[in-house]
């Protein structure tokens, strides 16, 4: 996460710390254990008007902090994360493509076989868009991430006649999926502080990309989409 440009920012309130939404003023308690995220009640401006003191973190400490939350992704939604800042879902080279995936810790083919979740052309890599991930294209015997999980809430989540007819069913098959993986030792669905980290990490991305429709979904699924889910 870029401190310079981000949307979020870290900041310490009566001795806790909190991530601060420079957007709407808002507050996020973050578990930097479990990435379990609360919104706080209670706005940036109520403690300002308190006189309670906001210390907002040194800018070369934040990217640190931020850091620690992304600890608790998979590998697959770590390079997703890195390639959306990088490139957004314009191509990039294959070559980048599989230097990031190894630092990454995980293969272009996982990415792309397994998970469905880049495409590969003429050397080129490309991350897909919401709209274009489809969950019943990749395999179900291999690990859910986090990255899954939000493109498909997302993605029965957005507001458009060609998905409306798909939410319902589509939100309820993820609520039985990710409750099945979780009996059997979470060996098939991360951790709901996986992804509601990751939530925010990509409401930031997309909004320091100016996709602001994106970075809208995503706030909203950080607020409302994933109550029930596990």
């Amino acid at each position: 996460m870029r401190a310079a440009t981000s949307r979020y920012q870290y900041a310490t309130i009566a001795g806790k710390g909190y991530v601060v939404d420079s957007l709407h003023e808002r507050l996020w308690d973050v578990d930097a254990k479990s990435g379990i995220i609360k919104q706080n009640p209670v706005s940036v401006s109520e403690y300002r008007n308190r006189g309670v003191p906001v210390i907002a973190a040194h800018p070369t400490i934040v990217g640190g902090i931020f850091c620690d939350f992304e600890r608790v992704l998979d590998a697959e939604s770590q390079f997703c994360l890195r390639w959306l800042r990088e490139y957004g879902h314009e191509p990039g080279s294959y070559e980048l493509a599989e230097a990031m995936a190894a630092d990454c810790s995980i293969s272009i083919e996982a990415l792309s076989d397994k998970h469905r979740l880049i495409k590969i052309a003429d050397g080129q890599v490309q991350l897909l868009e919401i709209g274009d991930y489809h969950h019943s294209l990749r395999e179900l015997s291999y690990c859910l991430t986090a990255w899954e999980i939000c493109l498909w809430t997302a993605r029965h989540s957005v507001e458009s006649l060609e998905f409306d007819q798909q939410n319902t069913a589509g939100k309820l098959k993820l609520r039985q999926f990710i409750r099945a993986g979780n009996r059997v030792g979470r060996n098939h669905a991360p951790s709901q502080g996986s992804v509601e980290t990751l939530t925010l990490l990509l409401c930031d991305a997309y909004d320091n990309r100016a996709c602001y429709i994106n970075a809208r979904i995503f706030e909203d699924l950080l607020r409302h989409g994933f109550i029930g889910l596990w």
